[in-house]
């Protein structure tokens, strides 16, 4: 604002010294001192009452209050934000926003937000509640109906649709809370934990349907775990919700999948592919396929814990490979079986071999029952055993045998 203060209505000349001079020119000069000094105390008054002030002034109290007044293009630096410390508590814990916008809680058992004083419509409100949980059982409640937290709850990990958002440590959790109508709707972000989703058109994720947990490590861990390493897989899947895909350098080779246009489609598929990594690329020669390599190499494994120390042992797998020193076409493929002996370790219990003969490494249980004449009901290739003979299904329903004979041993 311009000033009213005049310095340039008062005659400093006056009076002139050696003679008279009239009394009106004492007058004006007075009546306009006595103007100024009343412009200068009502502006100062003025800037008392609306500046924003470092320290208070001499006889008052520092407010600083901006009264929703806008703050045109500020250059901040070294800015602070003054947290309010509700402290240890429990049961309901009222978040009001005239008392900042960071907020400090420690829990003290189960907590129930509720929220007040947010900035009137359309104005944004944030705040910002730093949680401490001094126990993984303590959980936060927030209200998830209008007015209440009503966007980007079901993305807050541990959350479930009664509003309960849960912990799987102690520690100190930070939930942002916005507005822009006066908290009838609010927005929380967990600004310390990861998404409870996967927002990509490439992914979908229902937590209803499956809560899956993804499991990686490194060389440090013990040999039961890095058991789980196959040909370059690092990740299990809990619950068969979702499947690696290890894929190298393909320069050569190609996964297609067969598409489908009718009926439904359901289940779960897991494809691993290893094309021509070639040497001394990025990958490193080490890399590059071996003579005996695993390539296109697929595997479904089992493991089991010990209960202790969730130590996991691998007890069975069924592997689909293909060996040799190349991809080329047609190199042949096998299927093994590998079970876990009672008190022994994972050893192959049967095998699909390149040429299509099928191996047995245990015991051969045959089905069904031993036939009751040479025309039961039976499978061409069947085979079955009984103390006497060896019986073996030649076509449909037709049945040879010969006798076992320890002569000669």
């Amino acid at each position: 604002m311009a000033s009213n203060i005049n310095p340039f209505n008062i005659d400093g000349t006056f009076p002139v010294a050696g003679q008279d001079n009239a009394s009106q020119g004492f007058r004006d000069n007075f009546t306009n001192v006595r103007n100024n000094l009343g412009y200068a105390k009502s502006e100062i008054e003025d800037l008392q009452n609306k500046a924003i002030l470092k320290t208070s002034l001499t006889g008052g109290t520092l407010s600083n209050d901006m009264g929703g007044s806008t703050l045109y293009q500020p250059a901040l630096k070294s800015f602070y934000e003054i947290t309010y410390n509700q402290g240890l508590i429990s049961g309901t814990v009222t978040l009001d926003y005239a008392n900042g916008n960071i907020q400090y809680v420690e829990s003290d058992g189960d907590i129930t937000l509720a929220f007040t004083g947010w900035p009137a419509t359309p104005v944004q409100g944030r705040l910002v509640l730093w949680i401490s949980i001094t126990d993984p059982a303590n959980s936060v409640t927030v209200p998830i109906t209008n007015p209440g937290v009503t966007m980007g709850i079901a993305d807050i990990a541990g959350y479930n649709d009664a509003g309960v958002i849960s912990f799987d440590a102690a520690g100190d959790y930070v939930l942002e809370f916005t507005s822009l109508d006066n908290g009838q709707n609010i927005m929380i972000r967990d600004l310390s934990r990861n998404l409870n989703s996967l927002r990509h058109p490439g992914f979908y994720y229902n937590r209803t349907v499956n809560g899956a947990f993804f499991l990686g490590y490194d060389t440090s861990l013990t040999t039961a775990q890095s058991q789980i390493e196959n040909a370059g897989v690092n990740q299990i899947s809990a619950l068969g919700g979702y499947n690696a895909v290890t894929v190298g350098n393909l320069q050569l080779a190609n996964v297609s999948y067969q598409s489908t246009d009718q009926g439904v489609v359901s289940g779960y598929s897991v494809t691993a592919a290893r094309g021509n990594i070639v040497a001394n690329t990025t990958f490193g020669a080490n890399n590059a396929v071996k003579s005996g390599d695993y390539l296109g190499f697929v595997e479904g494994m089992a493991f089991t814990g010990n209960g202790a120390g969730n130590v996991f042992t691998q007890v069975s797998s069924v592997n689909f490979h293909a060996t040799g020193a190349n991809v080329a076409y047609g190199l042949g493929g096998n299927v093994t079986v590998y079970t876990k002996v009672d008190g022994g370790s994972l050893s192959q219990a049967l095998g699909v071999e390149n040429d299509q003969s099928v191996k047995f490494y245990g015991n051969i249980i045959t089905n069904p029952a031993t036939p009751a004449s040479p025309t039961s009901t039976g499978v061409a290739g069947q085979i079955a055993t009984d103390s006497n003979y060896i019986y073996v299904c030649t076509a449909t329903n037709t049945w040879k045998r010969v006798a076992i004979t320890s002569a000669g041993w």
